[in-house]
């Protein structure tokens, strides 16, 4: 994994080797401008840097600049790419005047070429390494974004160029900076040709060696210490030697054997200097990780506790859910139920009767809607006592679950007042005969010391009939009240009889096929 804080000190020396080739390519210039030799060729006897040379280093400076990985936006992008191809083009077209022999005009375009006695082949025209150096930097820069990987090596071969042209003028060998009778390499050209490479090189932090180099790792701390240490070790050792040589102090075999003893001893300095850091970073690294492993081990318990914990909660509240169901439940029971006799109350019989009159309507099937008053029931709390008449309510509720079925909707609708849904339409005569038949054998069983009697409504509830069902029970609810009225008549009646006739309540019930079975309305 890569460290974004070295990553951006990387860029950041991108950005400065940017601007000192900038700066170096503006000075030569400058020196063109005003003709001062020194900023032309650093040293009196030393080759200059020509005109084409330093504006095209001042092009890439700006280029690299403009095309940092740091930076955004489509037109400095634009830019940078522009002035990579223009030292692409000036470049190619000096390679092209070398291999074709031929002049295209361009060498002194800028300015006339006052050092033609100073290593020049060819007035104003850049040397044959340095074109080819420029050429792979153009290259370069114009690929650094569509493949990274390329121009980071084409920058590597510019970088060993300028090594190259470096080592020459340190040791002072004149091959390594000129080609045959060419014209040669400016010091200063090898020097900015370096840092540029190196400023492409580390222009973008992502594929290939740079993963390396950037990461946190062993492996990347190892490569910035050796990469760094060990080629500025060796030329500094190896130029110290070159120099005693030049001064006299000792011959070359001595320099030689010199170099590569203080090289080796240095060198496994830095190396057993950098494996001591490794060494501290591992420490450090196995020591976290056995903390972290302490930490994880504990909370894993942690974790394992509260888990207990946490089925035990969820037991409990599961319990106390179904517990609330259930209350739930008896709630919803209790508040659909009559609670003296265990039927329907009135709000349980209408949510029923209801959806059941709507599934009788969709398969066109009848119903019969029964409606009944408890005959009495004010005189026996008058005479017996609330108590006595409740326990008549309930022998009534529990007369009329025998005759009727599960699938019929049984219901006390308050005080007095029964109803039910049944589900046979049809055989409503029947079900008001059943009825008939179970008031008599309870009454015949003398189970109370008052008779129990009703007075009953009831119409068919037809599949084709739009009204509600609250108008269906007015409807059986007036019907009973007229039979109410034809029985009180009859009972009057029945009192006019002389005194040797029998009247007894009872046997009126009894011997009454008529009670409580009235004309069927519909």
């Amino acid at each position: 994994m890569q460290s974004i804080s070295i990553a951006s000190k990387f860029l950041l020396f991108s950005q400065a080797a940017a601007a000192m080739v900038t700066l170096v390519g503006g000075i030569v210039l400058a020196g063109w401008w005003f003709n001062v030799a020194i900023l032309k060729t650093v040293a009196p006897g030393l080759v200059s840097m020509k005109a084409n040379t330093a504006t095209c280093l001042l092009a890439a400076g700006v280029a690299l600049f403009l095309l940092n990985e740091r930076f955004s936006g489509v037109a400095r992008k634009r830019t940078g790419l522009f002035l990579a191809l223009a030292v692409f083009v000036i470049a190619g077209l000096t390679l092209a005047e070398y291999a074709l022999r031929r002049e295209f005009g361009i060498d002194e375009l800028l300015f006339d070429d006052d050092t033609r006695a100073t290593s020049t082949s060819h007035p104003g025209r850049m040397a044959p390494v340095t074109a080819l150096s420029l050429f792979l930097v153009g290259a370069a820069l114009l690929l650094v974004d569509r493949a990274t990987r390329v121009a980071r090596r084409i920058a590597m071969w510019v970088l060993l160029l300028a090594m190259l042209g470096i080592l020459g003028y340190a040791f002072e060998v004149e091959s390594m900076y000129r080609v045959s009778a060419y014209t040669s390499m400016a010091v200063h050209t090898a020097l900015a040709l370096a840092v540029l490479s190196l400023g492409i090189i580390t222009s973008r932090t992502r594929q290939g060696c740079m993963d390396v180099i950037l990461s946190d790792s062993a492996g990347g701390t190892m490569a910035r210490r050796l990469l760094l240490l060990i080629p500025v070790l060796l030329f500094g050792l190896g130029w110290l030697s070159f120099q005693g040589q030049k001064a006299g102090f000792y011959d070359s075999q001595f320099g030689f054997s010199l170099v590569i003893a203080t090289s080796m001893g240095f060198s496994a300095i830095f190396i057993m200097n950098v494996a001591h850091m490794l060494q501290i970073a591992d420490a450090k690294r196995f020591s976290v990780q056995r903390q972290l492993a302490t930490l994880n081990y504990r909370l894993e318990q942690t974790v394992l506790e509260r888990t207990s914990e946490l089925e035990n909660v969820n037991q409990n509240l599961a319990i106390e859910i179904a517990e609330r169901k259930q209350a739930e439940k008896e709630v919803r029971r209790l508040s659909v139920t009559d609670e003296l006799t265990g039927l329907l109350n009135r709000r349980g019989f209408l949510l029923l009767a209801e959806q059941d009159l709507r599934a009788a309507k969709r398969a066109k099937a009848v119903r019969a809607l029964i409606y009944l008053d408890l005959d009495g029931l004010k005189h026996v709390n008058d005479t017996h006592g609330h108590k006595a008449g409740d326990a008549l309510l309930i022998e009534s509720a529990r007369v009329l679950k025998v005759c009727f079925r599960d699938a019929d909707i049984v219901a006390r609708l308050g005080g007095d007042e029964f109803s039910i849904l049944a589900a046979n339409g049809e055989k409503t005569e029947i079900m008001l005969t059943r009825i008939h038949a179970a008031v008599a054998q309870f009454n015949q069983g003398g189970a109370m010391s008052h008779a129990l009697s009703f007075s009953i409504g009831a119409i068919r509830c037809l599949p084709t009939d739009e009204r509600s069902l609250l108008e269906q029970l007015n409807e059986a609810d007036t019907l009973m009240y007229e039979q109410k009225k034809e029985r009180r008549l009859r009972q009057n009646a029945q009192r006019s009889i002389p005194s040797g006739a029998d009247s007894s309540p009872n046997k009126a019930i009894e011997a009454s096929p008529e009670i409580g079975a009235p004309d069927l309305h519909r």
